[in-house]
Formats: C-alpha cells, structure tokens, sequence
C-alpha cells in the first residue's frame, strides 16, 4: 500500500464516482505489480519479452471479446425492433 501511494499517487485520485475510481486504481495496481515483476526479471530479457508478449496477447483477446459482445448486443437490438 505504501508503494502506491508514493511511486503511483494512490492517496490522490484525480477521479470521481465509483466507476472511474475502480478503472483507475486497477490501473495502478496493474502497472505496480509490472514494475514488480520487471524489477524481479531484470536479469533476464528473456522474461522481459516473454511477458509483453503475454500481456499484448490478452490484450488482443479482450478486444476480440469486446467487439463480439458489442456486435452481439448490435444483433440482439435490431431483433427487438423488428
């Protein structure tokens, strides 16, 4: 907890309203635990590449996930009109 508060500003948020403040201290809590990992792997480039590998595949599969879903919902609210 202290870490986020001095290397991400954690006691200071610059957002309001639950959403946006859950959004954002997820946000830090992810780019703390990176650091971590990053500090832990330094020693190894290896590790380094293989991690932002991972982290781009997730990332390309939520996307995917996000656009289904959206054209998903699309489908189902032209069903409802017709």
């Amino acid at each position: 907890m202290s870490e986020l508060k001095r290397s991400h500003g954690f006691s200071k948020l610059r957002v309001r309203r639950s959403v946006k403040v859950c959004f954002a201290v997820a946000c830090k809590v992810t780019a703390c635990n990176i650091k971590r990992w990053a500090k832990a792997h330094a020693y190894s480039r290896h590790s380094l590449k293989r991690l932002l590998s991972t982290v781009l595949d997730r990332l390309m599969n939520f996307i995917t996930d996000l656009i289904e879903i959206s054209s998903i919902l699309r489908i189902s609210r032209t069903l409802l009109f017709i």
